[in-house]
């Protein structure tokens, strides 16, 4: 019987360690591509306002143009909000993650109930064992929140330093573009 236990233990725990690894990748591929929308997002808008400024510019003056680039600069900050929070919640992963680690310690809890129930001798072992699986997923679980709390600290970091690059690039090409064709005009 303990042996029967120790290996579905084994065999439960790399179920798990294959499934943490299988949503590692799919989280690496999921940023790789957030990444790239977002990148051509930001483009695609300075596109946009280069096009619209030199447009009204042209058609009715500055005044105008300035509202357009308050609209724009919105408009940025919340489409690179709404991938920085499709970023922290698939970088940051709390739920999946505690979803694997409490279905792994609720086996191996349970695993270790049913093997202590077995005989009085078994008893004592599998209760000592269950103390020492407590324990260590207790301390496995402390460290991996305490790992998930940096990631979504650094997350949130590289997030704000996102929005004030995008920021920043929209409005000195806007600037740029409205600088030169007052220029032009005069």
């Amino acid at each position: 019987m303990v042996i029967g236990h120790t290996i579905a233990d084994a065999v439960a725990a790399a179920a798990v360690a294959l499934t943490i690894l299988v949503v590692a990748v799919v989280v690496e591929v999921v940023v790789v591509v957030v990444l790239a929308v977002e990148l051509v997002v930001v483009v695609v808008l300075v596109v946009v306002v280069v096009v619209v400024v030199v447009v009204v510019v042209g058609v009715v003056g500055v005044v105008v143009v300035v509202v357009v680039v308050a609209v724009v600069v919105v408009v940025v900050v919340v489409v690179v909000v709404i991938i920085i929070v499709v970023e922290v919640v698939v970088v940051g992963g709390g739920v999946i993650n505690n979803s694997i680690s409490n279905s792994c310690c609720s086996s191996s809890a349970s695993s270790s109930r049913s093997g202590s129930s077995s005989s009085s001798s078994s008893r004592s072992n599998s209760s000592s064992s269950i103390s020492s699986t407590f324990s260590s997923s207790s301390s496995s679980s402390s460290s991996s929140r305490r790992r998930r709390r940096r990631r979504r600290r650094t997350v949130v970091v590289i997030a704000v330093v996102h929005v004030l690059v995008k920021v920043v690039v929209v409005v000195v090409v806007v600037v740029v573009v409205v600088v030169v064709v007052v220029n032009e005009k005069t």
